[in-house]
C-alpha cells in the first residue's frame, strides 16, 4: 500500500499527504494490533477506544487527501455496457470456433 500511496505523489523527494496518511495508518495498524493482543486487561480498554478513535480519524484523512471519491468515480468509468456486451460476443464467437475442437479430441 505505501508503495501505490508513493507513486501518487508528485515530487518524489518529499512525502505527500496521502503517502503519511497511509503510513500512519499501517503504524496505527500495528498499535490497534498490539492493544487487542492486551485486551484482557480492563485498564486497556480505554487504549483501545483512543486507538480506535484515531483510526477513523485517518481513515477520513486518507479519504481527503488521496482524493478516494475521485478514484471511485473513474473506476466506475471502466465499465460499461458496451464493454460487457463486446466481452459477450467476443466469447461467445469464439467459443464457435473452439468447441468443435474440444469435442474432437
Amino acid at each position: 500500500m505505501l508503495g501505490f500511496a508513493y507513486g501518487l505523489q508528485y515530487n518524489a523527494k518529499k512525502n505527500g499527504a496521502c503517502f503519511n496518511a497511509f503510513q500512519d495508518n499501517i503504524n496505527l495498524i500495528q498499535e490497534l494490533a498490539a492493544t487487542l493482543s492486551e485486551i484482557y486487561l480492563p485498564m486497556n480498554w480505554m487504549n483501545l477506544a483512543i486507538v480506535g478513535e484515531n483510526f477513523f480519524d485517518i481513515g477520513a484523512e486518507i479519504s481527503v487527501s488521496c482524493d478516494i471519491s475521485k478514484l471511485l468515480n473513474e473506476l466506475t468509468t471502466l465499465v460499461s455496457w458496451e464493454q460487457i456486451s463486446e466481452l459477450a460476443s467476443r466469447g461467445l464467437g469464439g467459443a464457435i470456433f473452439e468447441l468443435p475442437q474440444l469435442f474432437d479430441e
